[in-house]
């Protein structure tokens, strides 16, 4: 029985042995320099590495968060559980979830990919009137480290477009695909009005593990914060695919939570309580009537657009 994910960890350790290699070949040159200047070409280019190693940990690892430190010291000593939900809205997926999460009165929330939106406005609507929470998870779930400015822009504000147009409000959160992200990150959702979600616990579930394996994977090891990534929606590059395992392990996870004496809380609850990315303390929700600079661009193409015709 396999409780991890032998891809992930195989991709992670492949990733670190090359690097480590680089590193260490830099340095046995360095070593056998005669010469002070070689030397000293040398340590600048170790050091260099090492700074580039730190840059692409947290350019590729999700739990590399400021906001995620700041989170597990503001509620240390208090046992939160934050169900998340990626990749949705499907058939028969997401509204079998929605069905488990009302049974046991308990609230979640999803980042919505924008095209499934639009395929599913139903089950975006129904999460929202029953009290869940609702981020942007880009228009295709394309990876926005490896896209331009424009391209990366395009897939958040259609994402967020599409929430709005279902909703009537646009959401003031958003998760990043992979969790990967880009530099400039802060600034970029910031001025959306956007705070981006990471996640504190994975297990997986897309590998489409069986149910055992998955309880397996998700009771290995509880902190007293954690943001639980599950997913919900089906990827069109992943035919045949299924969330079986997570629709039969859920109610499981949710009283392993209530016997441990988890609080439930949405991303929308919480963000009344912490200091976000840019150091204020958010005493409530952002207004989600407020302009932002999603509705100025639209605005501004749409009337580029009428000029040119």
């Amino acid at each position: 029985m396999k409780i991890f994910s032998i891809k992930a960890w195989a991709k992670t350790i492949l990733a670190v042995a090359a690097y480590l290699f680089v590193f260490y070949q830099i340095v046995r040159h360095v070593g056998k320099a005669e010469y002070i200047e070689v030397q000293l070409v040398g340590i600048a280019l170790a050091a260099i590495w090492v700074v580039l190693g730190i840059f692409l940990t947290w350019l590729f690892l999700p739990q590399w968060d400021p906001w995620l430190r700041k989170l597990r010291k503001k509620f240390k000593g208090r046992k939160i559980a934050i169900i998340t939900f990626d990749d949705g809205p499907s058939e028969p997926w997401t509204a079998k979830i929605l069905d488990i999460l009302k049974e046991h009165n308990v609230q979640a929330t999803f980042f919505v990919i924008g095209e499934h939106a639009r395929k599913f406005p139903q089950l975006v609507e129904r999460a929202h009137g029953e009290g869940h929470a609702i981020g942007g998870h880009t228009s295709s779930h394309r990876i926005l480290t490896f896209l331009n400015e424009k391209e990366r822009l395009e897939e958040i504000e259609k994402s967020i477009e599409s929430i709005r147009n279902i909703l009537g409000c646009r959401p003031n959160y958003f998760r990043l695909p992979h969790g990967f992200k880009f530099p400039g990150i802060y600034k970029v959702l910031g001025e959306w009005n956007l705070l981006p979600i990471s996640w504190t616990k994975g297990i997986w579930d897309t590998d489409m593990p069986s149910t055992d394996v998955l309880l397996k994977r998700f009771s290995k090891k509880f902190d007293e914060f954690e943001i639980l990534l599950l997913h919900d929606g089906i990827m069109d590059d992943k035919p045949g695919s299924n969330r079986t395992a997570v629709i039969e392990a859920l109610p499981k996870m949710i009283e392993t939570y209530k016997q441990m004496g988890y609080e439930f809380l949405t991303v929308e609850q919480l963000s009344q309580k912490i200091e976000s990315h840019f150091g204020k303390v958010e005493e409530k929700v952002i207004d989600i009537d407020e302009p932002s600079v999603i509705e100025q661009s639209i605005r501004e193409r749409a009337e580029k657009r009428e000029l040119e015709s």
